[in-house]
């Protein structure tokens, strides 16, 4: 009997023993857990770090792409030219570009041997005269091009001929804006401002 007293003893010890342990392992589960989320918090938190990083440099590295992209299609249309106001013959250009483009440079005093390329820019609409954008070979003779270009106006067969700068877009964009301001300068009676080309 002392014998089953004493085993019950230590039954109700080793019970007692045995929720300390449930107890214990209790709190390592939440202890575990909340070492978990804050695991994965860190975690998340470090991707959203690289990930914003790594968005940031895109952005950068386009913002670069941009600027070099813009830079290398001004310095590509360095020495063209824009001219308007040439009929376009039935077909699509050609010979017909280039012998009017050769007259114009006659009319300009200036070689014809100094175009090296001519075509017409954007899609055929009827009605609508397309634009010429000569390459010339050296960027002196594109100057010489546009200082002589007030020439056409005394000659009949081109007065209604312009040339102008083969500008990019953006380009296009600040000259309208420029050319707009001028125009309200004028109108409010100013007779001197002119646009300084850089």
């Amino acid at each position: 009997m002392e014998e089953i007293i004493r085993l019950k003893g230590r039954q109700e010890i080793i019970e007692q023993e045995i929720a300390v342990v449930k107890n214990e392992i209790e709190e390592m589960k939440k202890d575990i857990n909340k070492t978990d989320t804050k695991l994965d918090t860190a975690i998340e938190t470090k991707l959203l770090d690289v990930v914003e990083n790594k968005v940031e440099e895109n952005v950068v590295e386009n913002k670069v792409e941009s600027k070099v992209d813009k830079s290398m299609d001004i310095e590509r249309r360095r020495c063209n030219l824009v001219i308007h106001g040439i009929d376009e013959n039935s077909d699509d250009g050609g010979p017909f570009d280039d012998e009017s483009v050769e007259e114009i440079m006659k009319a300009l005093r200036c070689p014809p041997r100094s175009v090296e390329e001519v075509i017409r820019i954007g899609r055929r609409v009827d009605g609508k005269v397309r634009p010429l954008r000569i390459k010339l070979r050296l960027l002196e003779a594109k100057t010489e091009v546009l200082k002589r270009a007030k020439l056409l106006k005394e000659n009949e067969n081109f007065k209604r001929v312009f040339i102008q700068l083969d500008l990019t877009l953006n380009q296009q964009k600040v000259d309208k804006v420029l050319r707009d301001k001028l125009g309200e300068m004028r109108a409010q009676g100013e007779t001197e401002a002119k646009i300084a080309k850089l």
